[in-house]
């Protein structure tokens, strides 16, 4: 039983170290298996080559530089207030007004002013 019991565990430890690296490497087969024909496979291929072609369509704009690969210029100064409108992005807000608060002029909502003291402008 002496001989036995050492081979047992010998085998025992052998299988332990070897398992891992099997399972691993089953572990990559499969998820390369299913991300491949998976069910987001069919879409993936759709949406690749849809954003080819709207590559392919922005170069073929007349205009814009033939280089593929750059990217596009900014504006110059003179281009952005040509098309330029407002000096803000955010509609204006007519409950914020200006508020005499102690000698001092702030800004704030019409309500905050008076619930401080202060006299909306």
């Amino acid at each position: 039983m002496t001989l036995s019991r050492p081979l047992l565990v010998a085998l025992l430890l052998a299988a332990l170290a070897a398992a891992p690296g099997c399972f691993v490497d089953e572990i990559d087969k499969s998820m390369e298996i299913y991300e491949s024909a998976g069910p987001g496979a069919a879409r993936k291929v759709k949406e690749q080559e849809a954003a080819a072609q709207r590559a392919r369509a922005e170069a073929a704009k007349p205009g814009k530089p033939g280089k593929p690969g750059k990217q596009d210029e900014k504006p110059s100064i003179a281009q952005y207030w040509q098309k330029a409108r407002t000096l803000g992005s955010e509609p204006k807000n007519e409950s914020i007004v200006g508020c005499s608060l102690d000698g001092r002029v702030e800004y704030m909502m019409r309500d905050d002013c008076l619930a401080r003291g202060g006299e909306p402008r």
